[in-house]
């Protein structure tokens, strides 16, 4: 699995303070957070990306990236309940409808 498993936050794994976090703009949070997926540090990407939401809500149905995220922790009902909610908002997206039922099968994989 490429998931790591830290018990450690994002917060400390950075420089970042959680009041510096707050002050970065939401986006460039999800930017962070990708860099954190790509380097293989997938709990990370998830806290940032939950991070993001929690400062701009109106991010929620395009945090495609954290569907994928979760689908690498295994996460997949949190995976398929974020890209549900992003077809909602771009019902025409087919890769996001792939990712969903690539969570779907996880989900019957693992319970």
């Amino acid at each position: 699995s490429k998931c790591t498993s830290t018990s450690t936050t994002v917060l400390q794994m950075t420089s970042f303070s959680e009041e510096q976090l707050e002050k970065i703009p939401p986006r460039r949070i999800v930017q962070l957070g990708m860099q954190y997926f790509k380097q293989g540090d997938i709990d990370a990407s998830i806290e940032l990306f939950d991070n993001a939401e929690k400062l701009d809500s109106s991010l929620r149905p395009y945090l495609w990236q954290r569907g994928i995220s979760y689908y690498y922790a295994n996460r997949f009902r949190e995976g398929s309940d974020q890209f549900r909610y992003d077809v909602k908002v771009n019902p025409l997206d087919v890769e996001e409808i792939v990712w969903d039922i690539a969570c779907q099968m996880g989900k019957t994989d693992s319970e």
